[in-house]
Parts: structure tokens; C-alpha cells; sequence
């Protein structure tokens, strides 16, 4: 695997960034590109700072060190039609920060040619990782689209894949109890069935080493895969601008959840498939 990943020199601390992406490269097996975008092609003091970064990964991981002249969004998605993944980072101070609170954020997550990477917890994934995918089963075949491509990356990384689908129906609030425990098993056997159709998706196209269980969020979609986060290492969610998950990597919603999810968040490039 060929990852990139970026960086910005004008600010500090990236230490943690370098280090969560040489974890899934290592995962996957490959190696890492840094790379830094100066409009006049940069210094030798920012390519010397930039090659002692990349000296932090494993030498067998070990890429190149290159900073290059190119406007940043534009020369990040240039660089995702050869790499198989693209690391940005959600947690650095200023400039990054900025970056994903922007427009330049979206117009990378639309257009990128290979899945990006958002790091958010500072530990490495477990062994094996836990990964999630945000699957609208309404809308095929973007649906097994974006179950195939989740499929072949918890096959690079040796990790579970589980699935989720939202359902904006919510419960009113119940204050008696016995109610609403009678009320919450009605609303589970009223999605069964839209449940049985994911864990069919996650049977039929992921491989049985990997293969985990679908489950139904409650409510708007990124407002359920934040929440269910919590017990992953990575989301995964598709780019194509259509209804339903796949929305949630464009404009603000994509920035929310990047910032408010409790594990990394990975788009997955399915903007760019040819579907009817």
C-alpha cells in the first residue's frame, strides 16, 4: 500500500499524525510518501524538517520526503490518482484545523481518487482492528458498492467489518418504564427486516475472517455512526453525493463528523464509480 500523507510545516505536532498512519500502512503492508505544498516550492529547511519526520517511521515503511509547488487542495487530490491512501489530519493546531473547518476539506473528500484517512484517536488501532461502514441499503447499487470497497480495506488490515444503516424514526420519550421498553422492542422488530437486508449485503460480500454483524441506528445518519463510533477503530463512509450516509462527507456534515467522531473516519472514493 502507498499511502500520503500531509502535512503542513507551518505549524507543529505531527508527530501523532505520522505515527497513526504508519500504523494502518503497517496494517495493510507499504510505505509512506510525507508531503508538504509551498506555492514557490519550499525551502531546504522545510524539506530537511520534513525528511526528519519521515525518519520517525519504520525504515521498511519508509517512503519519501517531498515538498512540492502546488496550491494544497488540488495538489492533495493530484496525488491520490497513484497513492492507495490519502492521510490528513483532524487534531493539528491552526492551519489543518482551519483546512477541515473550510471548503478545502470537502473539495478533497469529493474529488479524491483513493480513500483519506482522517486520524482521531492518538493510541494505534487494536489487533484486530474494529472497523464500521455506513451503508444506505436504499439506495443500490451504491450500497454494495460501498460495501466492497469496506470489504477489501478490513481485508488489507486484518480487521472486522460491521455495518450500519440509519433509520430517522425516532422513539417520542416515554417516561413509564414497562412502556417504553414495550415500545423500544416494537421499533427493533419493525427494522428487523432492513437489518436482515445489511447482514445479507455483509454475508454475501465480505469475506468470513472479517465478516461482522449489520445493526440500525436511530436518527439522523452522522448523528449514528458518531454515536456508534465509540466502539470502533475506524468508520468508513462513501463520497458519492447522493441521499442518505453518503452525505455525510460533503459541506458541514462531513466536517462534524470528522471532528466529533470517537475513532478515525476513512472516506471511501465512491464518487467516482460509474453507477445507473
Amino acid at each position: 500500500m502507498h499511502t500520503v500523507v500531509g502535512i503542513d510545516l507551518r505549524t507543529t505536532c505531527h508527530d501523532w499524525l505520522v505515527a497513526r498512519a504508519a500504523a494502518w500502512t503497517a496494517a495493510a503492508g507499504g510505505v509512506i510518501d510525507l508531503v508538504f505544498f509551498h506555492p514557490d516550492g519550499g525551502t531546504n529547511e522545510q524539506q530537511t524538517r520534513l525528511q526528519a519526520l519521515l525518519d520517525q517511521v519504520p525504515e521498511a515503511q519508509r517512503g519519501r520526503a517531498r515538498v512540492l509547488a502546488a496550491a494544497p487542495a488540488a495538489g492533495l487530490v493530484e496525488l491520490t490518482n497513484d497513492a492507495d491512501l490519502l492521510v490528513v489530519g483532524s487534531r493539528e493546531p491552526a492551519a489543518l484545523e482551519r483546512w477541515l473547518h473550510g471548503p478545502m476539506a470537502t473539495r478533497v473528500l469529493r474529488h479524491a481518487h483513493c480513500p483519506v484517512l482522517v486520524p482521531r484517536r492518538p493510541e494505534p488501532p487494536q489487533q484486530p482492528p474494529r472497523l464500521l461502514v455506513g451503508v444506505d441499503i436504499n439506495n443500490p447499487p451504491l450500497d454494495r458498492a460501498v460495501v466492497k470497497m469496506a470489504a477489501r480495506w478490513a481485508a488489507s488490515v486484518g480487521g472486522q467489518l460491521s455495518a450500519l444503516y440509519a433509520v430517522n424514526r425516532a422513539l417520542p420519550p416515554i417516561a413509564h418504564q414497562e412502556v417504553r421498553e414495550r415500545a423500544e422492542r416494537e421499533w427493533e422488530a419493525r427494522n428487523d427486516s432492513e437489518r436482515k437486508r445489511l447482514q445479507a449485503l455483509i454475508d454475501e460480500l465480505v469475506s468470513e475472517p472479517c465478516r461482522g454483524v449489520a445493526s440500525i441506528g436511530r436518527g439522523e445518519a452522522e448523528d449514528a455512526l458518531i454515536q456508534a463510533s465509540a466502539d470502533a477503530d475506524l468508520v468508513l463512509v462513501g463520497n458519492r453525493d447522493r441521499e442518505g450516509l453518503a452525505q455525510i462527507v460533503l459541506g458541514t456534515v462531513a466536517q462534524r463528523v470528522v471532528r466529533q467522531a470517537h475513532c478515525d473516519v476513512l472516506s471511501l472514493p465512491t464518487a467516482a464509480l460509474e453507477l445507473p
